[in-house]
């Protein structure tokens, strides 16, 4: 069919003097498509958890039941630094906020920007698998996080407590991870266009620590076998995001395209 004589055709042709209609008309059928807007993945950078040993480990192990070789391969990924996850269902980025504050004159209230700030918080609801996975490698994190606070944990083999701190980088002067946490991750929220290869925005969550464990969610209920969803909390420290339309924030781009070539997805064990 001839493109004039095509749908399209017949309303470009009737809309081609009236430039707002035009770009209206462009803008909902060619930009925007209601079925296909792109995919968003959610990327999790864990943390170092710099003082974990064989130790630990085998306590850990002992203490929750879990196989050892399934410990031993998060903890590879942990201290490695390659764990990318897939498995999120539904994710609720933290948001950035202007505040603001008001000159109160006679003529009325002029308000100014006083600073801009980001929501303390971000929730991830993941699918969990039948061996807990995603629950146990939480549930490491949280344990390491104590054990740290305490600066122990206890020895069920040796019987006792056995000290534990941070890896020597995170407490030698000089050092560029000298004073900072061992237990933080990153999160990185990436929606892909339909090819999902163009990357069209980036929200990365920094400084994130989970602050629940979602037990009630783990056992379900027990009058239906369903999916494990388990809701996630965490608190940040800092919220950024980079849209590919300008170059603000671009160094996040550059950061996530450097990690996906670092890293091959394909050969991790994605949880």
């Amino acid at each position: 069919m001839p493109d004039e004589l095509s749908l399209v055709g017949r309303v470009q042709r009737t809309l081609q003097n009236n430039s707002v209609m035009s770009s209206y008309y462009r803008y909902l059928y060619q930009y925007f498509n209601p079925n296909i807007t792109g995919y968003t993945l959610v990327f999790m950078m864990p943390p170092h958890l710099s003082g974990l040993d064989g130790n630990f480990a085998s306590n850990f192990a002992n203490q929750t039941s879990v196989n050892a070789n399934v410990l031993s391969t998060f903890i590879d990924h942990t201290q490695s630094s390659q764990i990318l996850t897939f498995a999120a269902h539904e994710h609720t980025p933290p948001q950035s906020q202007v505040s603001t504050a008001q000159i109160n004159q006679r003529t009325g209230a002029l308000p100014y920007a006083t600073d801009v700030t980001s929501t303390e918080n971000c929730n991830i609801t993941y699918v969990d698998d039948m061996n807990c996975s995603i629950y146990l490698y939480h549930l490491l994190w949280v344990e390491y996080i104590r054990a740290i606070a305490d600066g122990a944990y206890y020895d069920h083999f040796g019987g006792g407590w056995t000290p534990i701190k941070p890896g020597d980088e995170y407490l030698t002067p000089g050092n560029s991870r000298f004073m900072t946490l061992d237990y933080i991750s990153s999160i990185y929220t990436v929606k892909y266009m339909p090819d999902l290869q163009t990357i069209t925005y980036i929200g990365k969550s920094i400084g994130c620590i989970p602050t629940s464990l979602p037990s009630s969610e783990l056992v379900g209920n027990k009058t239906s076998n369903e999916l494990a969803m388990l809701n996630f909390s965490y608190t940040i420290s800092a919220f950024r995001e980079y849209v590919n339309t300008n170059n603000m924030n671009s160094w996040i781009y550059a950061e996530l395209q450097a990690l996906l070539s670092a890293y091959n997805i394909t050969s991790l064990n994605i949880i």
